[in-house]
């Protein structure tokens, strides 16, 4: 299964982390989305409150857009740089895939009460088609000229677009992954190290406790 990492220069010692915490898992294929960030757009990870990061975030939206386009028929992720897979287990592209047979979206599960569909954008698997291609580039769309944006920008308008598409997306079907996913679980897969300041203490933190 295709994984497409975006990343820029200043998280790039994320992406490595990553790609090591994933080796011998079968069936997973890691493509690095490198970003040449300019001034303009330079923003610490993770600043959801930082309008220069909402603005990157778009720009790594529209680049997402076109690996869709280029892998309609099969299932790909999209996922954040700060997260490490816990190496014991092997069934990560076997969960993604098997939730994509009647959805066309699977997206990690956020318990932040914000998402109105706790869906968050940070890992999200896809069964690229012109039906999520298309919700895609509306949300890409929406956001881009969006002007009131507020923190959680703009992971809040693809949770509202989720609950409420227009007559284009109507059809759209999405899944959540178990925690399990993305969270500090007894039985963790994989740690995506959100609400934290600290991200790379508490994503080696998790890589410790996965070789407990």
């Amino acid at each position: 299964m295709k994984i497409y990492v975006f990343y820029t220069e200043q998280i790039r010692i994320f992406l490595t982390q990553l790609k090591e915490s994933c080796r011998g898992i079968k069936d997973l294929e890691i493509i690095p989305v490198f970003y040449e960030i300019n001034a303009a757009l330079k923003t610490g990870i993770g600043g959801t409150h930082d309008l220069k990061y909402m603005d990157l975030m778009i720009e790594r939206w529209k680049l997402h857009l076109n690996h869709i386009k280029e892998n309609i028929g099969s299932n790909i992720v999209f996922l954040d740089a700060d997260c490490v897979f816990n190496s014991k287990y092997s069934d990560f592209a076997i969960t993604i895939n098997d939730l994509l047979v009647n959805n066309d979206l699977v997206f990690q599960y956020d318990d932040n009460t914000g998402m109105a569909a706790s869906a968050n954008g940070g890992m999200v698997g896809v069964k690229c088609s012109p039906l999520t291609f298309s919700f895609f580039e509306k949300w890409i769309n929406l956001i881009e000229n969006k002007e009131d944006r507020v923190p959680g920008f703009p992971q809040t308008e693809i949770n509202e677009l989720l609950i409420n598409p227009d007559e284009a997306i109507a059809n759209i079907k999405f899944s959540l992954l178990p925690q399990r996913f993305g969270y500090r679980t007894e039985d963790c897969r994989i740690y995506h190290a959100i609400g934290v300041s600290d991200k790379m203490t508490f994503l080696k933190e998790a890589l410790k406790s996965f070789q407990l």
